[in-house]
């Protein structure tokens, strides 16, 4: 049940990535205000708005769009970077970066085993436990990375 959850959780994540920030990206221009008193309205229509409410607070319109009364659209930064400019790129890092944990994650499980056996004092159970997870922990490491590596060269194959 558990890992049903944390699944659906991180598949849910993966599409907000992937698909959410497109929305942003593609938003309608909008327009910001300042009134001559310091009210400031943003997410406007346009400049027409901005003084409608200005004057529903008995002030005039100081700036539109940051320069004079002219009006100016609003860009949204890429919050993955320049870099990202297409989802290849994108699954790209995301694969690195799960590579990057596991990795971590047979460090600490190398370390663990390795503690567990020292630790063992002669303890044949925790002997074979320690040395276990060492076992385990490398074959698990090895297969990550080989099918990494098998995957890549089918990729780089296929691509010419």
């Amino acid at each position: 049940m558990k890992k049903r959850i944390l699944l659906t959780i991180i598949s849910l994540s993966l599409v907000f990535v992937l698909f959410g920030a497109s929305n942003l990206a593609s938003a309608e221009t909008k327009y910001y205000c300042n009134c001559d008193k310091g009210n400031r309205y943003f997410n406007l229509d346009s400049c027409n708005d901005c003084t409608d409410k200005c004057a529903e607070t008995d002030e005039g319109v100081e700036s539109c769009g940051g320069m004079g009364h002219t009006e100016q659209s609003i860009e949204l930064e890429n919050p993955l970077g320049s870099e990202v400019s297409n989802p290849n790129i994108l699954i790209g890092r995301i694969i690195d970066a799960i590579l990057g944990l596991v990795g971590s994650l047979a460090l600490v499980m190398l370390v663990y085993g390795g503690l567990t056996w020292m630790t063992s004092s002669g303890n044949p159970e925790k002997v074979k436990k320690g040395r276990d997870i060492l076992i385990w922990s490398t074959i698990g490491l090895v297969i990550v990375f080989a099918s990494y590596g098998l995957v890549r060269v089918l990729i780089m194959n296929i691509q010419g």
